[in-house]
């Protein structure tokens, strides 16, 4: 496995909050969310004020107004709509408080094989996964549905947390992130249907909460049965994101176009 730094919690981050609308200004945005069009930044500034004035407790920050904008080609109505469902559904399962307050289960720390290591050449934090190497199947039966979902939640709120780290660090904006999906290993038995089950519910979940975050996916060494996994997800993943997924099998990941343009 990994060195495990996904499963810790060094310092448990403040509930997100928005900017102040005097910090909107071109300078703020280009540095912090990136070059938008008079349009985009009208936008943003809207469903930001709107926010301000019609939401009791914090609001998301500029760059997650931002995606959820992307995500509706910056239809201000459907963005509202669906951040406001997304803020109700993060104030139910207490999101905002998951890092500081809930710890990682043993059985995850001992048997999750991946972790966030470090950043790719876009300084986009990047998170591995062994598939190949997990037994989703006794995950689900050894948690229950419920603490793995808190898994999957702490996860992209560390994903949050290390983009923002991150913008501060290089001098352009890092609002996505890298998975590198090693699938040695992957075989018939990782398609036994309650993992399939779990893997779409879970691709869902962040979909709905987490628009637009995925950078890239880079898919290495996949196996024969790939092509069976992957008829039975794609259905779930938009044309988006699927255009996001880099496949290489065997050992293409070494050579030219490979890994190290990444």
């Amino acid at each position: 496995g990994l060195s495990g730094d996904a499963l810790s919690s060094p310092s448990a981050p403040e509930p997100v909050v928005g900017i102040p609308d005097n910090k909107l200004d071109a300078d703020y945005i280009k540095r912090y969310l990136g070059d938008l069009t008079p349009l985009q930044e009208s936008c943003l500034i809207r469903l930001h004020g709107w926010l301000q004035e019609t939401h009791k407790g914090e609001i998301p920050k500029d760059e997650h107004i931002l995606q959820f904008l992307c995500a509706w080609d910056f239809n201000i109505d459907k963005a509202r709509e669906i951040i406001c469902q997304s803020l109700a559904w993060r104030k139910q399962h207490q999101v905002d408080y998951i890092l500081a307050t809930w710890a990682v289960p043993q059985v995850l720390q001992n048997y999750y094989t991946g972790g966030w290591h470090h950043h790719d050449k876009d300084g986009w934090p990047l998170c591995v996964l062994r598939l190949g190497q997990m037994d989703t199947n006794g995950l689900v039966r050894a948690l229950g549905e419920e603490a793995l979902l808190r898994y999957v939640l702490s996860i992209n709120e560390e994903e949050l947390r290390r983009c923002e780290e991150n913008t501060k660090v290089f001098v352009w904006p890092i609002s996505s992130w890298t998975c590198l999906a090693d699938l040695e290993g992957v075989n018939m038995r990782h398609l036994w249907r309650p993992d399939v089950k779990v893997l779409r519910w879970i691709i869902e979940v962040v979909k709905a909460s987490y628009p637009k975050r995925l950078g890239r996916l880079l898919i290495l060494r996949s196996p024969r049965v790939f092509p069976v996994l992957w008829t039975l997800v794609s259905p779930f993943i938009d044309d988006n994101t699927r255009r996001k997924f880099l496949i290489y099998a065997g050992n293409d990941y070494q050579g030219p176009g490979g890994l190290l343009d990444y």
